[in-house]
């Protein structure tokens, strides 16, 4: 459900979060409905506040019981883990208002129920999200991290196993919850927005490599040199089976090399490109012409 738009930003309610929402105001405990919005909102909008201090734009966010998604331009992949800086904003921020709300009901600055179901659920959402699996800040740190190792496409794919990992074991934990009377709602909620989550980062992690890999061309353009590295393939390796295996970081250089270790020639990124547009997913590396 369309919010808001702030400056070119969309703000989408997610319908199960304005379930949520309705389902605290039935309980009658309106004000923790309208805390758990402001906190999420409050998490979010420092993701994009970072993101636009780097100058990257913003499409739209989207509010879900466990923080949120924000749509970012270009964030994934990007150098100088950058996702990473991002992705911690979230959490931090809700730290940051953990610990000025402690501090004031300490110092008796005010006092209010809310006020410590504030604290407690800014605590919640910021070590929630700093687990390790997507599509959570933690997954996205630890992506920004690994990328740079292990390329986008395996990173993404592997740390989005995790995060259906983790949503299977929630369900498992609400259905032991279920069986002793400890039924959580919210456990199930979230764990069908983990599971979903992670299977949209799977089903993105191709055009996150690609996009990441494309953007080398500009950069190139822009510096007139950048860092490269070069892979060693043998003639029998498929198209296909190269690309997983780019640096989406660096410019890349395929050399193939026979059984016998001699030289055949050097692919470069570039024609690597243009022979997968055309199709050529399934044919032998040795297949692409020399230039």
């Amino acid at each position: 459900m369309h919010l808001a738009t702030i400056g070119q930003t969309k703000v989408k309610l997610n319908w199960w979060f304005l379930l949520l929402l309705f389902v605290y105001l039935l309980l009658d405990i309106w004000e923790q409905a309208m805390g758990v919005f402001l906190v999420v909102i409050w998490h979010e909008l420092w993701h994009v506040f970072v993101a636009k201090s780097y100058g990257l734009k913003v499409h739209e966010i989207e509010l879900l019981p466990y923080g949120g998604v924000a749509k970012i331009d270009g964030l994934v992949g990007k150098e100088g883990n950058l996702e990473v800086k991002v992705a911690l904003a979230g959490p931090l921020s809700n730290f940051f208002l953990a610990v000025i709300i402690a501090a004031g009901l300490h110092w008796g600055w005010f006092y209010h129920p809310l006020a410590y179901f504030m604290f407690m659920y800014n605590l919640l959402i910021g070590l929630f999200n700093l687990l390790p699996v997507l599509p959570l800040d933690g997954g996205r740190i630890l992506r920004g991290y690994l990328a740079n190792f292990w390329g986008v496409l395996s990173t993404t794919t592997w740390v989005a196993r995790l995060g259906q990992g983790v949503a299977l074991l929630m369900v498992a934990l609400g259905g032991v919850g279920f069986y002793l009377g400890l039924f959580n709602f919210h456990l199930i909620i979230i764990a069908l927005f983990l599971w979903r989550g992670a299977a949209a980062e799977r089903e993105q992690a191709f055009y996150f490599h690609w996009r990441s890999l494309l953007g080398k061309k500009k950069q190139y353009l822009q510096e007139k040199i950048i860092q490269g590295v070069t892979l060693v393939a043998r003639p029998d390796l498929m198209v296909k089976e190269v690309l997983p295996k780019l640096n989406p970081n660096k410019y890349n250089l395929i050399k193939v090399i026979d059984a016998q270790g001699i030289e055949q020639h050097t692919i470069s990124e570039e024609q690597l490109f243009r022979y997968l547009t055309e199709g050529n997913y399934d044919t032998a590396i040795s297949q692409i012409p020399k230039k």
